[in-house]
């Protein structure tokens, strides 16, 4: 892709998409960070919902699109056995060497995925996914640009337990309870729209929020100003997704030039 959509033009898209009810992503704001991903790895904003999916607010390649990357940057793979029981396949690539990469039932029940109702209802096809996304993060990564794929995120989450809200708050020096319980309203407002834990943190850090209790009190109160809140957040992660580099080898790197490990917000 050539020409750059410019993101209010992408903002229009992912609205007509989830109004549509044509593609499994009904949060506006889901599907436009969605876009802004594809269009950093240089894939027009409407193939996104093709080659990737939100699974409970976090972005993931579809299996079948790693491994389309994986045979368009010079990869072959050849299936040894594949059926409902077990997947093998021998995987190559000319920077990467080969592998042969076997999963089976039996490794699905050890490692807890055997009784989801993914694993029940198709075996088959989860175990090649896994058998691809295996083989290509060992032997050619770049393809996957540090992403999960959809099994895996999904097998990841139904591991991960619910968090409450209480427990978001670890890193946090609360000066009072009022600072406090407007923090919770803020995060819990921005998770309602698909906003991660990293991206509450990065939203308070780019509007300068910090501990200021009347300035989040504001937000709550203004629809406005937060929309307005939204955007400068939005347009600071689009510079962010976008900077980018495109590697000669047929897959793409994104770069992610901003740490909040060490912001000490929700």
């Amino acid at each position: 892709m050539s020409n750059i959509i410019p993101i209010d033009q992408i903002r229009v898209m992912a609205n007509s998409a989830t109004q549509s009810k044509m593609f499994p992503v009904s949060n506006p704001d889901q599907a436009f960070t969605l876009m802004l991903i594809a269009q950093a790895e240089n894939i027009h904003p409407m193939s996104a919902f093709m080659k990737y999916d939100i699974i409970q607010g976090k972005p993931a390649l579809k299996s079948s699109e790693v491994l389309s990357r994986f045979q368009q940057s010079g990869g072959k793979v050849e299936w040894i056995q594949t059926n409902a029981e077990i997947a093998k396949g021998k995987f190559t690539h000319p920077q990467g060497g080969s592998i042969t990469i076997e999963w089976n039932m039996q490794r699905a029940t050890k490692a807890g995925y055997a009784n989801k109702d993914n694993w029940k209802k198709h075996p088959d096809q989860m175990l090649r996914a896994r058998c691809v996304t295996e083989a290509v993060r060992a032997i050619y990564p770049s393809c996957l640009n540090n992403m999960y794929s959809s099994e895996e995120v999904a097998d990841i989450i139904e591991e991960e337990p619910q968090v409450i809200q209480d427990e978001i708050i670890q890193d946090v020096e609360i000066v009072d309870s009022n600072l406090d319980s407007i923090k919770k309203q803020l995060a819990t407002k921005l998770k309602k729209i698909g906003y991660s834990v990293a991206m509450i943190k990065d939203f308070a850090k780019v509007n300068e929020l910090g501990d200021n209790a009347d300035a989040i009190s504001i937000l709550l109160d203004d629809e406005t100003l937060f929309n307005e809140a939204l955007k400068k957040y939005e347009n600071w992660r689009y510079t962010i997704l976008y900077n980018s580099n495109v590697g000669g080898d047929g897959c793409n790197h994104i770069y992610y030039k901003f740490n909040t490990r060490n912001i000490k917000w929700l």
